[in-house]
């Protein structure tokens, strides 16, 4: 058994925003999507060049960030390959509709599994994206900084 979490835990944070064990709730399901988007866009702002002097003085800081993004791209595949099967069964409800703008020769169920393939498609080129960035994080972990001579 752990102790209490402090307030900047990412576990805590993770659990106010959508709790692991459930129970689960579509508006937080959508929360936790719009946190992962907001933390992705201050990511990017944080590692502009002008940012970077402060925010990654040395490549044991930047390795850190590589550390903790690939368990995380590891994950997200998982969840739009979920996604997708969800999709994929609600396609038979009876009680789907898509809206009238949609291509008349696509039906609600035709609408969900393209969908469907597009998640699965995104899942794929999100475990490329771990793959690289494991291989990144493993490049990484042997970089230092010796402040006391020049690189050759």
């Amino acid at each position: 058994m752990t102790g209490p979490r402090s307030a900047s835990d990412p576990d805590a944070i993770a659990e106010a925003v959508l709790p692991l064990d459930g129970p689960y709730h579509p508006d937080q399901l959508a929360r936790a999507a719009d946190v992962i988007t907001a933390l992705a866009r201050r990511l990017a702002h944080a590692t502009l060049p002008h940012n970077t002097a402060a925010a990654l003085p040395t490549p044991a800081a930047l390795d850190a960030v590589l550390k903790y993004l690939e368990p995380g791209m590891t994950s997200l595949p998982q969840a739009l390959r979920q996604l997708a099967g969800h999709l994929r069964r609600g396609a038979d409800d009876q009680s789907l509709r898509a809206d009238e703008d949609t291509d008349p020769r696509l039906t609600a169920p035709a609408v969900a599994l393209l969908a469907a393939e597009h998640l699965a498609a995104a899942a794929g080129h999100g475990s490329e994206l771990a793959r690289a960035l494991d291989q990144a994080h493993n490049c990484t972990a042997r970089l230092y900084a010796d402040r006391r001579r020049p690189a050759p």
